[in-house]
């Protein structure tokens, strides 16, 4: 070994032992050291790492977001709603309700409709839609009108002994019989309740004729002599002398005019007088009221015997007075004239222009409407339900979102059933008796009865041939309302509501407190934030206070007046006291107070009730995304889209006063939740000074 020294290596580790004054710290060569400090600064980045993560992930917890197309198109919808130039804790209607909305659902639907009547008739269609097409098309075709529903027309008036204002002194009156006149043209399917209306309903659970006035619409005074020129006009067409039938119609006129205001006058609630129909013809003798009822019924089987619901005594003796009093020739002139302008739309252009050119003078709201529009209502009211109806269902409610609408129903329904049955302000047996009628409540959505089968579109069909869809526009159509009356019938002697059927595509939900029947029209569940395949927060402030308020407000509107109890009743209303205090304005104002606040209770509590159901499928199905672009909680825009409804201009609307309850904040400003969900100080205007207890 050489004794050469060598030269030390600083990193290297020697092991030195016995030398105990130095410390832990000196002991440690270099490489030591480095090892040592960079381990403990590896420890803290990630102490650090964890602490900021922690941090983050619980804001996260917080606030979720997503970027969905449904969550995007939803944050779309909630931009073009609010104005965050207001403050949501000062003016939340403002806020939610910044920008004027337009509706445009309902022109949407009947867009969509008319073009499927305008498609040509396939084999592929089932025969009641090709019914519907053939009358439609030959409504719109204006150059067979003009040959063919003249003669029509012209055979209907000889079948009727003549038009008295036409023929002049030919006409016979000892060949009339009102009564008669009136069951021929019910026969042969045309207007008949110009005088009468006479139909079936069901009375403490049996079918019974009932005879109410009829509704007879007379123009605005101003427009008197216009009216009255306008009927002259059509009259002459028809080969009327003119200075004769000025005069002539001038009493036709009055007569109707006094016909209207004996039915305004004697129009009570209290309408029901029910006797044997052999007990009324011995009080009033004018015509036989057995044979009369008879033919208007059919084919309901009847007897003298049987009990039917008449005017009360008052109206009667005015239309059997004003019978007696006025000519027959009048009578009959009326009969006809109304029968007539109900199917100058099918005329040939001259007549139509005289009818349009009134119209439009006397600024009534039909005055300029298309002729399709004209059309599309004209066939569609003679379908019991509309078979494009059925087919706009099809194209726009699957199976799978008519059932999610059913859940988000029953969810609804449920938490109604639970407020109640906590509430302070009802009497135990009041309590049992709203629950009975909740729990027996359903709904029909879009349509009572499978949608997807082709037998729906004959649900109250009878007798309709299946080639029924040819010939002449007006026999066609004339054929088709003749049926519909039958329909309505059979329906009726049945018990059953067509009205439920004819709902489809409407924009608002129905409750028929009568069957207990709740109806989500499809036209509805395709407005704005209605679609339950979006975002539960929107579907249940829409959606869900929408079925809530009907259920409540039957409740409030029908039992409350017939069921409650004294006390209940005082109680209800102390609630409404202290609720609308502030919010309902001047009462001299409006005429239909009570009715008003009604509404504005219902939906105070529809909003409450459908905030709680959400709250229930958040603890079903947990926390939801909210969109990425808006700094709202999912609470939050669930109050942004109970608001929707009410965004839109009701100006000459019914309800209106409903808006202006909305405007004063009231359904917000006494709900806690509200006030939890958007952090509203005790300074702000949302935050109520006294909190009334309306649990």
């Amino acid at each position: 070994m050489s004794s050469t020294s060598k030269k030390s290596n600083p990193d290297e580790i020697i092991w030195e032992v016995g030398d105990d004054s130095k410390s832990w710290w000196q002991k440690r060569s270099g490489l030591e050291r480095k090892l040592i400090i960079s381990f403990g600064v590896t420890v803290v980045v990630f102490i650090g790492i964890f602490i900021f993560m922690g941090l983050r992930s619980s804001e996260v917890q917080e606030k979720v977001e997503c970027s969905t197309n449904e969550c995007l198109t939803s944050a779309s919808q909630i931009v073009n709603l609010i104005d965050t130039n207001v403050e949501y804790c000062d003016d939340f209607y403002h806020f939610a309700c910044g920008k004027s909305l337009k509706e445009t659902i309902a022109e949407d639907i009947d867009e969509e409709i008319l073009q499927m009547l305008r498609e040509p008739i396939s084999s592929g269609d089932h025969f009641m839609v090709k019914s519907q097409k053939a009358l439609f098309q030959g409504c719109m075709s204006l150059d067979e009108l003009e040959e063919e529903s003249l003669p029509v027309i012209q055979n209907l008036i000889r079948e009727l002994n003549e038009w008295p204002v036409v023929v002049g002194h030919r006409w016979r009156d000892k060949q009339f019989d009102w009564a008669d006149m009136v069951v021929k043209l019910r026969k042969k399917g045309y207007d008949h309740d110009m005088l009468l209306n006479v139909r079936l309903a069901t009375k403490d659970g049996k079918v019974i004729p009932v005879v109410t006035a009829p509704v007879v619409i007379t123009p605005e005074r101003e427009y008197t002599q216009l009216y009255i020129k306008y009927m002259t006009d059509i009259a002459q067409l028809f080969g009327a002398e003119p200075n004769r039938t000025a005069m002539e119609m001038e009493k036709v006129f009055d007569f109707m005019e006094k016909l209207r205001e004996i039915g305004e006058k004697f129009l009570t609630f209290d309408n029901d007088t029910r006797v044997s129909i052999a007990d009324f013809q011995e009080e009033y003798d004018d015509i036989d009221w057995y044979k009369f009822i008879y033919n208007m019924v059919t084919p309901h089987k009847l007897s003298a015997k049987d009990l039917a619901s008449f005017p009360n005594p008052e109206f009667m003796d005015a239309f059997s007075l004003l019978m007696t009093k006025t000519p027959q020739r009048i009578q009959a002139t009326y009969i006809i004239w109304t029968v007539l302008e109900e199917l100058i739309p099918f005329l040939p252009k001259a007549y139509r222009d005289i009818q349009d050119n009134y119209l439009c003078a006397s600024g009534n709201a039909f005055a300029g409407i298309e002729r399709s529009e004209t059309c599309r209502e004209i066939v569609n009211g003679i379908f019991v339900p509309t078979p494009t109806d059925i087919l706009y269902m099809r194209n726009h409610l699957s199976e799978s979102k008519r059932e999610k609408i059913a859940d988000l129903f029953e969810n609804v329904k449920s938490h109604t059933i639970s407020f109640f049955e906590k509430t302070q302000w009802l009497d135990e047996s009041d309590v049992d008796h709203v629950i009975s009628a909740f729990n027996d409540t359903t709904a029909i959505i879009g349509l009572d009865g499978d949608y997807l089968e082709d037998s729906i579109f004959e649900k109250h069909t009878i007798s309709l041939t299946k080639r029924g869809y040819g010939g002449s526009f007006l026999n066609m159509y004339l054929n088709q309302k003749k049926k519909a009356f039958e329909v309505i019938v059979r329906a009726e002697d049945k018990g059953e509501v067509l009205l439920l059927d004819q709902m489809v595509t409407f924009t608002s939900p129905f409750m028929h407190s009568k069957t207990n029947k709740i109806v989500l029209p499809i036209g509805m569940l395709s407005r704005t934030f209605y679609d339950v395949e979006g975002p539960a927060y929107l579907t249940y402030g829409a959606l869900g206070k929408a079925i809530a308020y009907e259920l409540v407000q039957n409740l409030i509107f029908e039992d409350r007046e017939f069921e409650w109890s004294n006390s209940s009743v005082t109680r209800y209303v102390e609630k409404i006291k202290c609720m609308l205090k502030d919010s309902m304005g001047d009462k001299k104002d409006n005429d239909t107070m009570e009715f008003t606040e009604d509404g504005a209770f219902a939906n105070f509590l529809g909003i409450k009730i459908a905030y709680d159901a959400y709250q229930g499928w958040i603890t079903e199905n947990g926390e939801e995304d909210t969109p990425v672009v808006l700094d709202y909680s999912a609470n939050q825009l669930f109050w942004i889209a109970a608001l929707v409804d009410e965004c839109y201009d009701k100006k000459g609307l019914p309800y209106v006063h409903f808006q202006k309850f909305y405007e004063r904040n009231t359904p917000m400003i006494y709900n806690t939740d509200f006030i939890n969900d958007f952090e509203c100080s005790p300074e702000s205007k949302m935050y109520p000074s006294d909190l009334c207890d309306i649990w």
